[in-house]
């Protein structure tokens, strides 16, 4: 299976932070908001005996270089770089909720690198407008210099009270009203979170402006997973990428955790759709 632990490969732009395992061909994932290389729950679907599953830690989180590589355009860059010393030529992308801008602008500048690509509850348009409420007070919880103590509390709920969690985290992520939330969501969720953090990432990932010239240059095949319930990044941004990527399948999932993929009984669905195309040609 390979070394899972925590690497950093030096390129000439930056650090980058990352882990690989499994056997066969390369999945790039750019993983969501808050996250980092350690993320493991968007890896359903892609078995690692059929699959080299590549997280590098975006920008901004872990230890990752954020400086000059802000940009979904100047992570591709640095990631396509961390790509050349690997020696891989040819990869499956795989974007995730705010990782979606990185993956899209990886997909659209290096087309011959990318395969296909998944989107899965991917931002693809303008996302939180900075008079909004939610803004203001994400851009206050998840500083810098305060995120370390917010997520500190949600490390102690995961472990002690992962029902808790579950209950106060599920309207941030579905407008699903009157969900039971089950002892596996609630563990599911709290197993994923307990690895978060949000750095200075985070904050960079809310000033990105996804440009349409890019998105409208995709050309590789496509597909887009996302929730009808997903409260934490619209539908629309489901049906924006529909829209510009001309070879894209749009599956759009009734699951009740809405943003949160692979948490409920939907996850085997999921995996189903990504084997699915995957498998195909």
């Amino acid at each position: 299976m390979g070394d899972t632990a925590k690497q950093i490969m030096e390129t000439p732009i930056g650090s980058v932070e990352y882990t690989r395992y499994g056997k066969g061909e390369p999945v790039l994932f750019f993983h969501g908001g808050h996250s980092n290389c350690l993320d493991r729950l968007s890896h359903l679907g892609f078995d690692p005996l059929a699959y080299e599953l590549i997280t590098p830690s975006r920008p901004g989180y872990g230890k990752t270089s954020l400086k000059s590589n802000e940009s979904p355009e100047a992570t591709a860059r640095l990631i396509a770089m961390f790509l050349d010393q690997l020696g891989i030529q040819q990869t499956i992308v795989c974007g995730i909720s705010a990782g979606g801008p990185s993956a899209i602008a990886f997909a659209a500048i290096y087309k011959e690198r990318v395969r296909k690509m998944i989107l899965a509850s991917a931002v693809s348009t303008k996302w939180l407008e900075k008079m909004d409420k939610t803004y203001r007070l994400v851009k206050i919880l998840f500083h810098p210099y305060v995120e370390w103590l917010v997520w500190s509390l949600v490390y102690v709920l995961a472990t002690d009270a992962p029902k808790m969690l579950a209950k106060l985290f599920f309207n941030q992520f579905s407008s699903v009203e009157g969900h039971l939330i089950t002892y596996g969501e609630s563990i599911r969720l709290a197993c994923a979170v307990q690895r978060y953090r949000s750095g200075y990432g985070f904050l960079n990932d809310m000033a990105h402006v996804p440009d349409d010239r890019l998105i409208d240059r995709v050309s590789c095949p496509t597909l887009i997973l996302h929730s009808k319930f997903d409260q934490s990044v619209p539908v629309s941004h489901a049906l924006h990428a529909k829209t510009h990527i001309s070879h894209a399948c749009l599956e759009l999932l009734e699951n009740p955790w809405g943003h949160m993929l692979w948490v409920d009984s939907g996850r085997g669905m999921v995996k189903e759709k990504i084997e699915d195309f995957l498998g195909s040609h």
